[in-house]
Formats: structure tokens, sequence, C-alpha cells
């Protein structure tokens, strides 16, 4: 997969029902966790929100990932890429968290295949 991204610095979007806007910031993590999580799509695996923040070295999130997760979710529609976010899940339900948008089975089925190769 490319490094090109669709999203860009300045771009608004809402979030929690807040208007926000990307940051240069924004877009080095998201790097990080597509990378990441493309690897974790070409073997067909989830990763907890714990592994996602250790491999992707996202030292400075203390609030957690759902920004950086919505952001994934914007690059992959943008991208006409299934979302890649529905391979985050929690340690203790091995689901993803309230906020994810659609059904992350079928999603991650669709990740997978796209994926594949």
């Amino acid at each position: 997969m490319s490094e090109h991204l669709h999203l860009c610095a300045g771009v608004t979007f809402r979030f929690q029902g807040k208007r926000h806007t990307v940051r240069d910031s924004d877009l080095t993590k998201l790097r990080a966790i597509l990378t990441v999580l493309r690897r974790c799509a070409g073997a067909r695996t989830t990763i907890t929100y714990q592994q996602l923040i250790d491999q992707a070295r996202l030292t400075d999130t203390p609030i957690g990932l759902g920004r950086p997760l919505h952001l994934v979710f914007l690059e992959c529609t943008l991208a006409d890429e299934p979302p890649l976010d529905a391979l985050v899940v929690n340690t203790a339900t091995s689901e993803v968290g309230e906020s994810h948008r659609g059904d992350a089975v079928e999603q991650r089925e669709r990740v997978f295949a796209h994926h594949a190769g």
C-alpha cells in the first residue's frame, strides 16, 4: 500500500459531535497506525487497543484511540478501502468499541479479502 494519504492537514471533520481539524501530528499517527493495521489485515488477525498503541509507538495518546481510529475510518473511506478500524478490539471482549460504525465482522471479512495477497 502507498504512503500517500487522502487526508491532509487542515481538513475539518466531525467527531463526537464536535468539529475538528486534521493536524500534522494526526497524519504522523495515522501513517503509523495504518502500517500496523495493514500488517494485521494481511495476517487476517485483529489487534487490541493496547497492542496497537505499543506497535504504532503511540506513547503520547493518553486519552485513547477514538480520534485516531476515526481518522483511520475517514482515510479508508476516502481511499475506497474497507475500514481497517474494524480490526481493533477490546482485550476483554475481543469486540470493537461502542463508537464503531457498522458490522465489524462483515467489515473484517472485507478488509481481509482486500488485503489478501
